[in-house]
């Protein structure tokens, strides 16, 4: 994979440099795994194009394929219920990356999802934010993974249905 320059989220900050490590895009199948990840401080996972075959899933995902220590807590805005909610998402067991209320059948939605201190021996803090077009909906999250492990696997998978062709998965890491 090749390297590239993206700039950090927050203004002000200095740019980091992010380096590609692996790009899925599943056309079948529940579950994009990235395996055997390099040490690096910082994961960053582009989502575009995510839809599935079927009904409304929820799209999870799990660090080093451990389901337990996951909190979060996700807040989102739906023009077509013009209003702020707060999903509430605190399941132990993987993040919701997609609120219920932004995934319809047939839409796609995409995502940024950013991993701090996953090399190092303290919990790891996930901040993400994702975008539905067809309802005009956006969310943003905080999660802790309450785990000191270091982060060498991220696993997203569909509560139900599977993966169609416009769904693309790509993982950087910086230091």
């Amino acid at each position: 994979m090749g390297s590239s320059t993206i700039p950090a989220a927050s203004s002000g900050a200095p740019i980091t440099s992010w380096v590609q490590l692996a790009t899925s895009s599943p056309t079948s199948g529940a579950t994009v795994s990235f395996t055997s990840l390099s040490s690096y401080k910082q994961y960053r996972v582009i989502l575009s194009g995510i839809n599935a075959a079927a009904g409304t899933p929820n799209l999870n995902m799990t660090l080093n394929n451990t389901a337990s220590n996951y909190s979060s807590a996700v807040s989102f805005y739906n023009t077509a219920q013009s209003r702020f909610q707060n999903d509430g998402s605190n399941s132990t067991t993987s993040l919701l990356i997609n609120p219920p209320s932004t995934q319809n059948t047939g839409s796609t939605f995409s995502a940024e999802i950013l991993i701090d201190y996953a090399n190092q021996s303290t919990p790891k803090s996930i901040r993400y934010s994702l975008g539905q077009g067809t309802s005009n909906s956006y969310a943003n999250a905080w999660a802790i993974w309450n785990n000191t492990a270091t982060v060498d696997r991220i696993d997203f998978t569909l509560s139900s249905s599977s993966f169609v062709a416009s769904s693309t998965f790509t993982v950087f890491g910086s230091n």
